[in-house]
């Protein structure tokens, strides 16, 4: 199992990926097709599933004595990927 630096460490760099991704979509979406969209999507919730355990796991764990990410901030990039 990897130890908690790792988890530390991974959980900026998923935050990143995840505010590029929404980055991109909102400057590309509406020229994808229909298909790259949804592509587009499912990548970006399978970024959101890992981020979602690192998260949690690195909460579990009380990194440092401290939250890795607050859960207003996690509930922000759910309600992303989920849509309105």
């Amino acid at each position: 199992m990897p130890n908690c630096r790792q988890y530390t460490k991974a959980e900026p760099l998923l935050r990143q990926a995840l505010v590029s991704s929404q980055r991109l979509l909102l400057e590309t979406f509406g020229i994808l097709s229909e298909r790259e969209q949804l592509a587009f999507e499912a990548n970006s919730r399978s970024r959101l599933d890992t981020y979602l355990s690192i998260t949690e796991v690195a909460n579990d764990l009380k990194a440092a004595g401290t939250r890795a990410e607050s859960t207003s901030d996690v509930y922000r990039f759910v309600c992303w990927v989920k849509g309105p």
